[in-house]
């Protein structure tokens, strides 16, 4: 989602600068089956054209009328979408989930300048909106802030792409460096053998020279890091694991066998705790029983999301959303 928020600013930034006028939607609370989570954005140009999505389509038509009519409103405004009656004000949410979102007119790009910088930096940053007067304020971000609504403000926590490191390059390398970038994930490649050179030019990924731990070193891994060994060489494999594994990369996976898995784990047991090398996933992705290489980086993949929204045990689970009535709110919160 980090990606595609980007890209959305992005466009946002472009449209202003050309002269359009721009609402900026947020999700700032989502809950049940709503379509799109917390930090999702949607921009709406002011002769209908979008970019983003913060619901299955019914809250987007809904609103890109209201802008192409030019509808003068309260902005910035928080809107409740939510199951209801076929006469309720707005839209209801076919999928009954109830999604809290933000209204906002994009009045300058700066604050998008600047959020784009430190992204592109590899920096988290959260944005204050006040919900009364529409004041902005930028800071940094932690790991564990999320996207909220608190005080009359809405909180919004901005991320790097998600990225994506492949030790090995080969078939099973270009299908999940493909699959990946699909997925917004900025895909980088190491593989020092010099045989495997023509294998490592894969569109749109950044190659990495050097030796696997010098590389892992330098990037540093940071908690929107994946990193994938796959090179079958056991010396590239474990260089690679024995910073990967040490580090705050999200997921850590090396490709094998059981009993290629078994004696990895023999090798690197001495230079680990236990829970540290219980980070590592090898054989690494779903057992899907295939051996077809985009089947492989299929599974790969899929577990690697699992684990980044923290759907395995290894990662603990997410907690419960609160429902509440559809209905439009008051900009700024009671003086009580």
């Amino acid at each position: 989602m980090d990606s595609s928020n980007l890209a959305v600013l992005t466009q946002a930034r472009d449209w202003h600068r050309a002269g359009f006028g721009v609402v900026l939607s947020t999700v700032a609370q989502a809950s049940g089956a709503a379509p799109r989570q917390p930090g999702a954005l949607l921009a709406i140009r002011s002769d209908g054209v979008l970019a983003g999505s913060v619901s299955g389509g019914c809250v987007e038509e809904e609103w890109i009328t209201r802008v192409r009519a030019g509808e003068e409103l309260p902005f910035p405004t928080v809107v409740e979408f939510a199951s209801g009656p076929a006469e309720a004000a707005y839209p209801r949410l076919p999928c009954g989930g109830t999604l809290r979102v933000v209204f906002e007119r994009i009045r300058s790009s700066e604050w998008i300048e600047e959020i784009l910088a430190r992204t592109a930096d590899h920096r988290l940053a959260t944005r204050i909106l006040d919900l009364c007067d529409g004041t902005i304020r930028l800071t940094d971000a932690t790991p564990a802030e999320a996207t909220r609504l608190e005080n009359g403000r809405l909180v919004t926590v901005f991320g790097p792409p998600w990225r994506l490191l492949l030790v090995g390059a080969g078939e099973i390398a270009r299908c999940l460096a493909a699959m990946a970038q699909l997925l917004g994930y900025e895909v980088l490649l190491c593989d020092p053998r010099e045989a495997f050179a023509p294998a490592a030019s894969l569109p749109g990924v950044r190659y990495l020279p050097g030796m696997p731990d010098k590389v892992v070193s330098t990037l540093p891994p940071d908690p929107r890091t994946a990193i994938v060994a796959l090179s079958h060489d056991p010396m590239l494999d474990d260089m690679a694991l024995l910073g990967a594994l040490h580090s705050e990369a999200f997921y850590v996976g090396a490709l094998g066998s059981r009993a290629t898995a078994e004696k990895r784990r023999k090798r690197l047991a001495p230079y680990f705790f236990p829970e540290e090398l219980d980070r590592l996933s090898s054989p690494v992705g779903l057992d899907l029983g295939t051996r077809h290489p985009g089947e492989i980086a299929a599974a790969i993949l899929a577990e690697m999301i699992a684990v980044k929204n923290r759907r395995l045990s290894r990662n603990g689970g997410d907690g419960p959303l609160s429902r509440s009535a559809s209905r439009e709110l008051g900009v700024c919160p009671d003086p009580a």
